[in-house]
C-alpha cells in the first residue's frame, strides 16, 4: 500500500513539474509573432516599422528587438527589407534592427547592413558596428555593400569596422596609410 501511495506522490510530483515547465515555455512566446503573422507577406516590412515607430520611446529598443525576431522568422527572405523599413520609419532603431535581423540571417548580413544604411544613413557607423559584432567573419562584405549605398561614408564605416573588430587595427592602419 504505500509503494502505490509512494508511486502517486511521485507521479503528481513529476506531473506538476512537467506543467510548470510547458507554462514557463509559453509565457516566453514573442507577443509580436501573432500581430505580425496576420499580416500578408508583401506588408510585413512595413507593419513591422509601424510597430516600431508607435512604440514609446522608452519601450522602442525592446519592441525593436521583439518585432525584428518575430518577422524575420515569419519570412527569413524579408529580412532586409524589414530592416529597411524600420530604419526609415525610426533611423535611431537602425542599427538594432540590423544586428537582430543579422543574428537571425547570418547569410545576409551585408545586405540587411546595406538595406539599414540605404534607409538611415545617418546611422551608418552605428550600424556597421552592429552588424559586424554579430557577424565578424562577413566585416569585409558588411563594409563593401554599405559603402556601395553611402560612398561619402567610407572613414566612418572603416573606424566602425575598426570598433567592432580591433584586432583588425594594426591591418586597416597600415592599409590606410598607404
Amino acid at each position: 500500500k504505500s509503494m502505490k501511495r509512494l508511486a502517486g506522490i511521485i507521479l503528481s510530483v513529476t506531473l506538476v513539474s512537467a506543467c510548470s515547465c510547458f507554462a514557463k515555455d509559453t509565457s516566453g512566446a514573442n507577443p509580436f509573432s501573432a500581430t505580425l503573422a496576420a499580416v500578408p507577406a508583401a506588408e510585413l516590412p512595413a507593419k513591422a516599422a509601424d510597430m516600431v515607430s508607435q512604440a514609446k520611446p522608452k519601450d522602442r529598443k525592446a519592441t525593436t528587438i521583439g518585432v525584428v525576431k518575430a518577422a524575420v522568422d515569419i519570412n527569413p527572405a524579408a529580412a532586409p527589407a524589414i530592416v529597411g523599413a524600420i530604419a526609415q520609419a525610426v533611423p535611431k532603431m537602425a542599427s538594432i534592427a540590423a544586428a537582430v535581423a543579422a543574428e537571425k540571417q547570418p547569410k545576409q548580413a551585408s545586405l540587411i547592413a546595406k538595406a539599414a544604411a540605404a534607409a538611415a544613413p545617418s546611422q551608418v557607423g552605428s550600424i556597421v558596428t552592429a552588424v559586424c559584432r554579430v557577424a565578424p567573419k562577413d566585416y569585409w562584405d558588411i563594409a563593401v555593400a554599405v559603402s556601395q549605398v553611402v560612398p561619402n561614408a567610407n572613414k566612418e564605416i572603416v573606424k566602425a569596422v575598426e570598433s567592432a573588430l580591433p584586432e583588425l587595427k594594426p591591418s586597416v592602419d597600415k592599409v590606410v596609410t598607404r
